[in-house]
């Protein structure tokens, strides 16, 4: 098999199971969580994302009007575990060809290697003769053409971005791409995920004014809902009988509804637990440190200083840039989705010459002026576990106290 996975669609595939049976599946006495990798198909702990996946699976699988989806969000905030679950999903749906791939494999491909890889794979997943014809996409689009007589075909891509950066990959190659979606004839969708939207990836080098992406419905992947956090953790006793402590104060501090940062610190609650181990704050401290640093780094100077705006108690326009930093989770009502990200970030920021007190009073007294000397001296995240023991310092500046030990998130 080459860089595509391909699953054909029947009524006798399980699909996507109920949350009752995906619990059943859990070896008693063991962490349901996944705290370092996406959610595997039928996980007990995809929660809160059922709708969205519901909703995305109805218009992929519309066979009279299907929609092309683009479904963007953060780095590690659950696209990947959502397309996982949607693999399920469509592996019910008759004669539907799934044809899943991670673009991370094809960071360096040639054209010929993709639709090589492409045909050959379609032949092996249905089990059918590879055609004489397999060096481009012109012999692609014959073979589904053919194909498509009997079959539809739905390319569920991860990582667009490596595709679009890929220099082998030029304008005419996603033009390519987009008449396959265009034609009804090949019956052929796309699902597509991202960081970024389809429109800016494809507005830039070599495949600068494609129209790919101007056929689909973009969807925006958030934060989980509070009622989501308690299904959650809760998923430890029901499923593997493991009666896990948490401090709720902790969890909305430290990781609000941030599905990575509560997969870790529940993680390591049952981990503890189960093997009857102590706490391991500093590895979740240092854990929690590189998602706030990959949050903050990939934001651009316009929401950095919009964040940096909130953290100073400035007040924040509403525009785009807020809409935005609200849709993807790192904005709720205006505040930062969890205090421990809000103290993160200025502290991450203190130049080695400053005491966390003179740098809070900068901050205050002109905030803009704090964040372009920021910029300037390129000091965003220099060291941020390095610098994690001031957070008790900045929080005792701004109270105008000592500062306590930090409670212990379990």
């Amino acid at each position: 098999m080459g860089n595509f996975n391909i699953q054909l669609g029947s009524k006798n595939n399980s699909g996507f199971l109920s949350q009752e049976e995906r619990l059943t599946k859990i070896q008693k006495g063991t962490s349901p969580y996944q705290p370092s990798k996406a959610l595997p198909a039928n996980s007990p702990v995809f929660v809160g994302r059922e709708e969205e996946l519901r909703r995305i699976h109805l218009a992929l699988a519309d066979k009279n009007n299907p929609e092309h989806i683009s479904l963007i969000g953060e780095p590690r905030i659950g696209k990947s575990s959502l397309l996982n679950q949607l693999h399920e999903c469509l592996a019910i749906e008759e004669k539907c060809v799934c044809i899943s791939c991670n673009a991370q494999g094809l960071s360096d491909a040639s054209q010929q290697q993709f639709f090589q890889d492409l045909i050959g794979d379609l032949a092996t997943g249905l089990k059918q003769p590879r055609p004489a014809k397999n060096q481009d996409f012109k012999d692609f689009r014959d073979y589904i053409n053919q194909l498509a007589k009997f079959y539809r075909f739905i390319l569920l891509l991860d990582e667009f971005e490596v595709l679009a950066n890929n220099v082998n990959f030029d304008k005419t190659f996603f033009d390519n791409l987009r008449s396959l979606g265009d034609e009804p004839r090949y019956r052929f969708t796309f699902f597509v995920i991202s960081h970024s939207p389809l429109e800016k990836l494809c507005h830039r080098g070599s495949i600068k004014g494609s129209r790919f992406w101007n056929n689909f419905n973009m969807r925006v992947l958030g934060l989980l809902e509070a009622k989501d956090v308690k299904q959650l953790i809760a998923c430890a006793k029901e499923s593997a009988d493991i009666a896990i402590k948490v401090n709720k104060s902790d969890i909305r501090k430290y990781c609000g509804c941030h599905p990575l940062l509560l997969q870790k610190t529940l993680h390591e609650a049952a981990l503890t637990k189960v093997g009857h181990l102590k706490k391991d704050i500093e590895s979740l401290k240092r854990n929690r440190a590189c998602i706030y640093e990959m949050l903050w780094l990939a934001r651009n100077k316009r929401e950095r200083a919009l964040l940096f705006s909130v953290i100073s108690d400035k007040p924040i326009v509403k525009n785009k840039d807020s809409q935005i930093l609200h849709q993807r989770g790192l904005l709720v009502k205006n505040k930062l989705f969890c205090q421990g990200f809000a103290e993160a970030i200025p502290t991450a920021m203190i130049p080695d010459t400053e005491t966390p007190e003179s740098f809070l009073m900068k901050i205050k007294k002109d905030p803009d002026k704090a964040f372009k000397s920021i910029e300037r001296s390129s000091k965003f995240f220099n060291s941020l576990v390095k610098n994690a023991s001031n957070i008790g310092k900045i929080q005792a500046a701004l109270k105008g106290k000592e500062p306590e030990e930090e409670s212990n998130p379990e």
